[in-house]
């Protein structure tokens, strides 16, 4: 009697047994001469020479193929762009206000080991962090420059410093209420050292040193589409992660307005020097090559600087 064969040596001779064995044909994997794949809608459907009527060659064909594929290659680089649309700042905005949170010098150390401060600004109803300092203990370094819409009726920000913590609630550290400086609005730049409040007593924690500059809204009648930077107001993130909240662009339709003659923009000495008061951490030819790619716009300048920052 004859031994069973084992069920899995059987599959192994049944696949076997369907398999194509010797040399393969000629024409296996190769589409003919004639033929196209499917959905194929290109003009090389048409597979004859219109001036002989014979058959198209493979060579014939792919010339074809790379003249359509240049064709349309040359119509996307000299596509004319967009127009850029207009920029107008949100309704109830004064203008743009730029915080650079320097540096602190906090009177004591909480804690058995290094703090690790960082510091959360309220502008208005928005609430903007600067990433964490590990290890800054009494002399945290942030150099983060802070970007937001200035609310008409705010003339006053409050500022609280942090002790970032793993394994508990983050230990509030010192606060402070900064009136803005008025001379921004004349647009000069302002820096200064600020006293802290907290547990030593009213202007006892220490100091911080703000870098506050202004850009006020562009003049005319705001639009109900007005697009702007929208900060993200939700909790603080998670411990050992940076805290900034994300500034957002609004995803509203902008009204587009194209001038019928553009004046270009040439350098102003002025405003290189408020970039370089801004940004006084970066280096002047940096600065400079910024503000020339920018087409001497301080605006674009200011923007392309702070991801620099980021």
């Amino acid at each position: 009697m004859a031994a069973s064969l084992d069920p899995d040596e059987a599959k192994r001779m049944d696949r076997r047994s369907r398999a194509m064995l010797g040399e393969l044909p000629p024409d296996f994997l190769r589409l003919g001469i004639g033929e196209r794949p499917a959905g194929a809608g290109d003009q090389t459907n048409n597979l004859t020479d219109p001036n002989t009527g014979l058959p198209l060659t493979q060579q014939q064909i792919q010339e074809r193929l790379d003249e359509q594929a240049a064709l349309a290659l040359f119509h996307q680089l000299n596509a004319q762009p967009a127009p850029r649309a207009h920029y107008q700042a949100p309704v109830n905005v004064r203008g743009r206000l730029l915080i650079s949170v320097m540096q602190a010098k906090l009177v004591k150390n909480y804690g058995m080991t290094r703090m690790d401060p960082y510091v959360r600004l309220h502008v208005g109803h928005n609430i903007y962090e600067t990433p964490t300092d590990v290890n800054g203990a009494r002399n945290p370094k942030w150099n983060k420059t802070i970007q937001c819409f200035l609310p008409n009726g705010i003339n006053q920000i409050y500022m609280e410093i942090y002790d970032e913590c793993n394994f508990s609630v983050d230990e509030l550290i010192a606060h402070a209420k900064i009136n803005i400086p008025d001379e921004i609005f004349k647009g000069e730049t302002s820096e200064e050292w600020y006293p802290l409040s907290g547990k030593q007593g009213d202007g006892k924690e220490g100091q911080i040193l703000l870098v506050f500059s202004f850009m006020a809204a562009p003049a005319g009648p705001p639009s109900q589409n007005a697009g702007g930077f929208v900060p993200y107001t939700g909790p603080a993130a998670p411990a050992g992660k940076q805290h900034p909240h994300k500034v957002y662009l609004s995803n509203q339709p902008v009204n587009a307005a194209v001038p019928q003659e553009v004046n270009r923009p040439t350098f102003n000495e002025d405003d290189f020097k408020q970039l370089k008061e801004m940004f006084p951490n970066m280096d002047e030819e940096v600065v400079r090559s910024v503000y020339e790619a920018a087409g001497f716009d301080k605006d674009a300048s200011v923007n392309a600087l702070l991801q620099m920052c980021e």
